[in-house]
């Protein structure tokens, strides 16, 4: 009879309420623990249930299949259903490769609610993805349809300016010029595949729309004053040029490029490009602004501009008095977002058109800032 109290007691204990600490649930082996008290007992033959977490002190061992609790000094511990507490109880498969195993199950066990879920979630997919393209498809043809208005508005007025300059053929030269800016929305890089120039032209109404419509407005712009004296296409991307300039610089937004020259562009585009180290760096820019996307203006047009408007040239010399800045950089030229266009480009131009990024030309246009 005492035996029979004292068990009943013990039973009592561990199922009451032991507070509300938290603690993590630690992996002891509660064996010793258990058998020892019962020794202390006297019991040998008592099989006792801990709600689902059967010990067994003749044997001294849990014969439950879960036979670790956290806390000895925590009563929920030996409730196999809440000694974790707050602390999710998970499966974690460690080589990633039975993901179907659970699906199989569930298909088989029932049928019917595998089936509803499948397409329940095929349901939403399908909305998520109708809906993005749609928003795709919505903003593509707002860009599309103002390109081309413009583009429309501006034939007459460029095709009459030139006329009453009394120059026919520059203000037809206009007019093929602006048509040219408007095509080049569409134009894709040849070098990728069907897939990836889909994508890129996807991105480029969507992801880098802001840009795209910016760049595209800027050099309508300035073909209509007459800035812009050729437009060529190369790897997707439209330069627009302005010969026999007194400056030397480029502007790229999108996929439009916006050069100023001192010569003139004989012969084929392609083998000037190839030989012209800032034609190339500003197609680093096309690159860098298919990852920015939205941020490109904020994040790296904006501080390149100011920085090239800042620019000056950096005279470092050592103890002896030598220069230490013998290509004659200037601070915009090691500027972090000049530095990414150089990288950019020199991985592309060299495994399309096998351009070694060194020797003397390249000078200028550095990887990293050297100082």
């Amino acid at each position: 009879m005492r035996y029979l109290l004292l068990s009943l007691v013990f039973v009592l204990q561990i199922n009451s309420v032991a507070g509300n600490n938290i603690t993590v649930p630690q992996k002891i082996h509660m064996q010793k623990t258990l058998t020892s008290d019962f020794s202390r007992l006297g019991a040998r033959s008592v099989t006792i249930n801990m709600n689902a977490r059967l010990y067994d002190p003749a044997i001294g061992q849990f014969l439950s299949p879960d036979r670790f609790i956290g806390d000895p000094a925590n009563s929920l511990d030996y409730n196999r259903f809440m000694y974790a507490r707050n602390n999710p109880l998970i499966y974690t498969d460690p080589t990633g490769e039975k993901w179907w195993h659970w699906l199989l199950g569930f298909a088989l066990l029932d049928p019917v609610s595998a089936l509803t879920t499948g397409l329940a979630a095929a349901g939403t997919v399908s909305v998520s993805a109708g809906a993005t393209a749609s928003v795709a498809a919505g903003t593509a043809l707002t860009i599309a349809g103002s390109s081309y208005g413009t583009t429309m508005a501006n034939t007459p007025l460029l095709f009459f300016g030139g006329a009453i300059d009394k120059d026919w053929a520059r203000g037809r030269q206009l007019v093929s010029q602006s048509w040219k800016i408007n095509n080049g929305l569409f134009y894709s890089d040849q070098n990728y595949g069907f897939w990836d120039r889909t994508q890129h032209l996807t991105s480029r109404f969507t992801w880098e729309g802001l840009q795209t419509i910016v760049g595209y407005n800027y050099t309508q712009f300035r073909n209509g004053i007459g800035d812009i004296d050729r437009v060529d296409y190369l790897g997707g991307a439209t330069y627009a040029t302005k010969e026999n300039s007194s400056n030397y610089r480029g502007v790229t937004l999108g996929n439009y490029i916006n050069m100023s020259i001192r010569e003139t562009i004989t012969g084929d585009f392609l083998d000037y490009v190839l030989n012209d180290p800032m034609y190339m760096h500003e197609y680093g820019h096309v690159i860098d602004g298919r990852g920015w996307g939205p941020l490109y203006l904020f994040a790296v047009g904006i501080p390149s501009l100011i920085s090239a408007g800042n620019s000056e040239l950096i005279e470092r010399q050592d103890e002896n008095g030598i220069n230490l800045n013998p290509n004659g950089l200037w601070k915009h030229d090691v500027y972090w977002t000049e530095t990414r266009a150089n990288s950019r480009a020199a991985r592309y131009f060299g495994r399309y058109y096998g351009v070694n990024w060194e020797g003397n030309r390249f000078r200028r246009y550095p990887f990293s800032n050297p100082f």
